[in-house]
């Protein structure tokens, strides 16, 4: 019966994961690579030409839309996410804001910029990246007058954007001749990370009474979001070894008989992840899923022997994750373990921290 519960545990989990392009984030059409246009930022300090920021950007993407095919995010969606993370305009041109928003929104392209005026001359800066293979592809630097002119610069600066773009996005002849089979983007999953941690672990309840936890445990991770809910929701696979020996006075007539007993846990853990943006630095993902216990346990001294067991579990869990650099994340936090066996329900509470490679 137990083991019944747990699997429609594991398989509910999994359904509302691969059923999220229902209530996915909508694009502005369905065709072609997914384009992120990032607004172009005034550097210039002059705050009387911060409406230039919009004409340059809306510039841009008419031209583009006359010549490709792509896909774009809806508006409120894209500013809602850069809004609750954190991320500035001004800081859009780097390439390491532009590469991780690009990353996290599960965009295939991005084309972002900065511009300013001095001397009468409006010079701006461009980069275009190509998401999927992590490089920029073009990077450049236009002038042009700012006076009675400063609108032929503008509209030279989106050609110019128009014409670097081709490498990366299909025109309407290509695309109408390949199909739309030819430019399905990106793959399903991405944002993936691998994990690394040292813990301590608390047993209780059920058979648990009889034993007495050893320190510390190790795990590794593998974590990995979806493209919906923007980029928030995932599926995280655990695996975790703990140990643990009988409890002091449970032990002692085993000592007497010149017995030790120690019991090896390696426990496999499969969990959609949810993951809560606090700022640009600070994240909270909880997870909640089931999955497989396999215990072996060593009889040694005056008696050798040896058993193996399985016991299904279902598991509950919150990371705290600090951003340390574009690539690695420290995180710490529990994970609860409920395990059912032979009619009896035992709880272990592990506390572990660690790191995380994001590639």
């Amino acid at each position: 019966m137990q083991n019944k519960k747990l699997k429609t545990l594991l398989l509910t989990g999994l359904i509302l994961l691969w059923l999220a392009p229902v209530f996915a984030q909508q694009t502005e059409n369905n065709a072609g690579p997914r384009l992120l246009i990032l607004k172009f930022a005034n550097s210039s300090g002059d705050a009387n030409y911060n409406y230039l920021e919009s004409s340059i950007t809306e510039s841009v993407t008419q031209y583009l839309r006359e010549r490709y095919v792509f896909q774009q995010m809806i508006a409120a969606q894209r500013d809602e996410y850069i809004f609750e993370n954190y991320y500035k305009d001004e800081d859009f041109h780097t390439e390491t804001v532009s590469m991780k928003l690009g990353l996290e929104l599960n965009q295939d392209a991005v084309i972002s910029g900065n511009f300013w005026v001095k001397g009468g001359e409006i010079i701006t800066q461009v980069r275009i990246s190509d998401i999927r293979n992590r490089k920029t592809i073009s990077q450049f630097q236009m002038k042009g007058p700012a006076g009675s002119n400063l609108f032929i610069s503008v509209e030279k600066i989106a050609v110019r954007i128009a014409s670097e773009s081709s490498s990366i996005l299909p025109n309407k002849e290509e695309f109408a001749k390949k199909g739309t089979a030819a430019y399905i983007s990106g793959p399903f999953f991405s944002r993936t990370s691998l994990g690394a941690r040292v813990g301590g672990q608390y047993y209780f309840g059920g058979y648990n009474d009889f034993l007495k936890a050893e320190q510390p445990s190790f795990g590794l991770s593998l974590r990995t979001y979806s493209p919906y809910f923007r980029q928030r929701l995932g599926l995280q696979a655990d695996a975790t070894v703990m140990t643990h020996s009988l409890s002091d006075k449970r032990a002692s007539f085993l000592t007497d008989a010149s017995v030790q007993l120690r019991t090896t846990n390696l426990i496999f853990a499969l969990s959609p992840v949810f993951d809560f943006s606090l700022s640009q630095k600070w994240g909270l993902q909880a997870m909640l899923g089931g999955g497989f216990l396999l215990q072996s346990t060593v009889l040694s001294g005056s008696v050798s022997q040896s058993f193996l067991n399985g016991i299904p579990f279902a598991n509950a869990g919150l990371d705290a994750t600090y951003s340390i650099h574009r690539l690695l994340d420290i995180g710490f936090g529990p994970r609860f373990y409920t395990m059912f066996e032979s009619g009896k329900t035992s709880f272990v509470a592990n506390f572990s921290a660690g790191v995380n490679f994001k590639f």
